[in-house]
Formats: structure tokens, C-alpha cells, sequence
């Protein structure tokens, strides 16, 4: 609720408090997760899936137009270059070359996979009829009744493990990992440092140098806080400038940059992330 405070505070209600509200629910996933997970009002989930599933698909913004053309660009491309459609073209430079591998490969898992779903699915249901009279579930309750279940039978709540996982303290160990596992170092680089003012942008921006061996190896620039209405969902990282022998003999050193969506610190409160969140920081960096 905190964070729901402060975006009904962005969004021009000064007087909103964590006690009293208004709250504002966006639809970024740190928000969006525990309301679907947590929520008791049901038609308040409903809401909320409902608006992140049409997303962009109507109104001013629908850009339903935009992706049928970027999909018709996509064969054009790919018959430019002598393939059948983009898929073929994808999997071209690709590990699983073919698109009967793909398909192949995803039919196995189906197979192998199906029993087990099937098994976890009528356990959730039958806990949800049981339980709370809920058997006929809905996709916006899946995640709420699984939550439920989670904690009776096995007294698991992930959210009640964030305090375990303060951001600072999951970067101190991912660096301290790093170092043990590569023998790599990753310097925080403090503001005042003028390639990493030129490079932080946003305030939130934490930027890194990598050496091996007291040599700099280049940097990572990490922007880990979910900005609502500003910044992509999800957590990727992406090359931004390549290693390169330049004409002079020197060396360019190649800069990454990887992104998150974490929730942000409140006041002087630091980001809590979930285990899975913890995991997404290890994965992408």
C-alpha cells in the first residue's frame, strides 16, 4: 500500500497516506503481482487483469494496427532474404535451426508436463471449493487461491520473505559471488565520477565497473527501480556499446546495461525483493 500511496501522491492527491489512501493500482508488475496474489476483493482482481490483459488494444492508445504491420514487415523481411517467414529467418542464426525442432521440443514438454498440471489444477480447485465455495475459478483468481494454498499446506508466504531480501543486500551478495566464482570486481562508481554522471541518467541509475585483476574490463550500468506510465515491464539486459580495437591501437571497453522492474525504496524504507525478484537480479547480471 505504500507504494500505491505514493502513485496516488504523483498523481495529484497530496493528502494520500498509507493508513488513509487513496490508493492508486497501477499496472507494473510489482504492483500488479501481490494485488492479483493478495487481493480479497475478487471483482478488484478481475479489474486489474482485465485492464493488463487489453492493455494498448483500445482507445486512443490500441496499437493493434501498429503490430499487424510490424508482423506483415516481418514476412517481407523474410522474404527478402529467401525464407518462408520470419520464423524460419529467426531460427536461422539460432540453436534450434528448424521450426519442427521448436515444435518438437514443445510437444515433449506438453507431454511430460500435462499429468502433473493437471494434478496441481484440480488440487487448487478443490481447495478453492472447499475452502472458500470457489470451484468455478477464473484466470484472475489463479494466483490468489494458489497463494492461499501455499500457506495452509505448507505455511509459505513469499511476500512475507522480502524482508530477507533488501536490495542493497542482494547486490552486496551478487558482487561478493561474482568475485568468488570469476575472480571479477564490481566497483560501485560514486556520483562526482564523470563517466558515470555522463552515463547514470536517471538518479536511480547505478553504474559499475568491471576489472579482473585490477584491469577494467568495461561497465554495467543497472536501472532497477519500476517506474510507472515511464519504463518497460519486465528484466533484460542489453549490450549498449561493443569492445572494439579502434584505429589508434586503443581499446573501447564495452558498456551493458541491465534493467529491472524492483520495487521502488519508500520514503526511508529500502526495495524488499521476492525470491523470485532476487533470482531475476542474478539471472540478468
Amino acid at each position: 500500500l505504500e507504494a500505491a500511496a505514493a502513485a496516488a501522491k504523483k498523481a495529484g492527491f497530496k493528502d494520500a497516506s498509507l493508513e488513509k489512501g487513496p490508493w492508486v493500482l497501477t499496472l507494473d508488475d510489482p504492483m500488479l503481482g501481490p494485488v492479483l496474489s493478495y487481493a480479497e476483493n475478487r471483482s478488484l482482481r478481475e479489474q486489474m487483469f482485465r485492464a493488463d490483459s487489453t492493455l494498448a488494444s483500445s482507445g486512443p492508445f490500441d496499437n493493434t494496427e501498429i503490430v499487424k504491420k510490424i508482423l506483415k514487415l516481418r514476412q517481407q523481411k523474410a522474404e527478402l532474404l529467401g525464407f518462408e517467414n520470419f520464423d524460419a529467418l529467426s531460427l536461422a542464426s539460432k540453436m534450434a535451426r528448424r521450426q519442427t525442432a521448436v515444435t518438437d521440443l514443445l510437444e515433449q514438454v506438453r507431454v511430460a508436463a500435462t499429468p502433473a498440471a493437471k494434478r496441481e489444477d484440480d488440487e487448487l480447485r478443490s481447495f478453492a471449493d472447499a475452502e472458500h465455495g470457489h470451484e468455478q475459478l477464473q484466470k484472475w483468481d489463479i494466483g490468489f487461491y494458489a497463494q492461499k494454498l501455499l500457506k495452509a499446506e505448507y505455511d509459505v508466504d513469499r511476500e512475507a520473505l522480502r524482508p530477507y531480501f533488501p536490495y542493497e543486500a542482494a547486490v552486496a551478495g551478487l558482487r561478493s559471488l561474482t568475485k568468488r566464482l570469476f575472480g571479477v570486481s564490481l566497483e560501485v562508481m560514486e556520483h562526482g565520477d564523470e563517466v558515470a554522471d555522463d552515463a547514470r541518467g536517471s538518479g536511480t541509475v547505478q553504474v559499475y565497473k568491471v576489472s579482473a585483476a585490477k584491469k577494467t574490463m568495461g561497465y554495467i550500468l543497472v536501472d532497477p527501480y519500476s517506474r510507472p506510465g515511464e519504463k518497460q515491464e519486465g528484466a533484460w539486459m542489453m549490450p549498449l556499446v561493443s569492445r572494439r580495437l579502434m584505429p589508434g591501437g586503443s581499446v573501447r571497453l564495452p558498456v551493458a546495461a541491465v534493467v529491472t522492474n524492483f520495487p521502488q525504496p519508500q520514503g526511508d524504507k529500502p526495495s524488499l525483493l521476492s525470491l523470485d525478484e532476487v533470482s531475476t537480479l542474478f539471472h540478468e547480471t
